[in-house]
């Protein structure tokens, strides 16, 4: 629920011509006969249109051939780098965005989107010196303030992530992926009162949004409010991860058999997600199930040879089961990688 808010297609704009090196292009398919302005406006207006239908190799294929003909066209850099974004081709949106900048300084939505760029690139400093280059020039621009925090959260700085939240909050009070963005942040830094608040929040403003209401369960279950968490926890889930949660909570106070039910939905949805599988294991344990939980162990260990954790278990299920060889083996084999980690 973040990260995903792109300007849009730009229409005129003066510019001069950028100095950054650019990617070549093929043009040998762009038309050359007729009236120069006429066919760049066509070209340039048949690739917003492509874009606009998601087509974007077509797009660019167009964009490209504006830039043949006139490499100073207003915007044609900034929506081909918004192109190339939509492909995941983050390297050459950089490239288009950089040009645009070059060209234009003092447009916020283009350092925003260079933010966004980076950011899918793992660049986060860069990314940051972006968005805060967008917050220069226009401080009331919600989103650079919400990946800023995005940006700052993914490098654990998280009071800075939660500051940035809250100015956006200020400017957009009904804006629900802020609350949600700073809820989690206050998850993770285990303020888990104040991470209710936001969720409950958010649900005030939307009481259909599951997942803040997932999350507000998770919460809740860490202040001990086991009965909240489970109100809110309740119903069908979505993903592997929600499920493996859920059970979680259920196996804490003992469900054993609801904590199974919960792994055996994650697992039918992600069939080689570990920590299903060990959980699940754990959980035929204390069922008296041993076979079963070998069989969870055993794909485990399968998935994660070099997992102590998952033989120490298994060794213990052997043991359980008299098998006394197998048991050693394993316990040795847990006792060995545990002296690696």
């Amino acid at each position: 629920m973040e990260q995903r808010f792109l300007l849009i297609l730009m229409m005129v704009m003066l510019w001069s011509v950028p100095s950054i090196a650019l990617a070549a292009q093929d043009t040998t398919i762009c038309e050359t006969e007729g009236d120069s302005a006429i066919r760049v406006d066509a070209y340039f207006s048949r690739a917003n249109a492509q874009y606009s239908d998601g087509n974007y190799e077509a797009a660019i294929t167009d964009y490209d051939c504006v830039v043949a003909i006139d490499a100073e066209y207003p915007s044609v850099y900034a929506n081909r780098g918004l192109a190339y974004f939509a492909l995941e081709d983050y390297d050459n949106a950089l490239t288009d965005f950089t040009a645009a900048i070059e060209a234009t300084p003092d447009d916020a939505t283009l350092y925003y989107n260079r933010g966004l760029t980076h950011y899918e690139l793992e660049s986060y400093e860069a990314a940051i010196t972006d968005y805060e280059q967008a917050i220069d020039l226009a401080d009331d621009y919600v989103d650079a303030y919400n990946n800023l925090g995005n940006t700052q959260r993914a490098i654990e700085l998280y009071e800075e992530a939660i500051s940035n939240y809250t100015q956006a909050i200020t400017l957009a009070p009904d804006g629900e992926i802020l609350y949600f963005n700073r809820g989690m942040t206050y998850s993770l830094i285990g303020d888990y009162a104040l991470a209710v608040e936001d969720f409950t929040t958010l649900l005030d403003l939307n009481p259909e949004n599951g997942e803040a209401r997932f999350q507000r369960g998770l919460a809740y279950q860490a202040l001990g409010e086991t009965a909240l968490a489970l109100d809110d926890l309740e119903g069908e889930l979505s993903s592997a991860e929600s499920y493996l949660q859920r059970g979680n909570v259920y196996f804490e106070l003992e469900d054993y058999p609801q904590a199974l039910a919960d792994y055996d939905a994650g697992i039918a949805l992600d069939e080689e997600n570990v920590a299903l599988l060990f959980n699940r294991g754990l959980a035929h344990v204390l069922l008296e199930d041993y076979e079963a939980a070998l069989s969870d162990f055993d794909r485990a260990i399968e998935l994660e040879p070099m997992w102590a954790d998952a033989y120490y278990q298994r060794g213990t299920v052997y043991q359980l089961l008299g098998e006394n060889d197998l048991s050693i083996a394993d316990l040795s084999t847990a006792l060995e990688l545990s002296s690696e980690e």
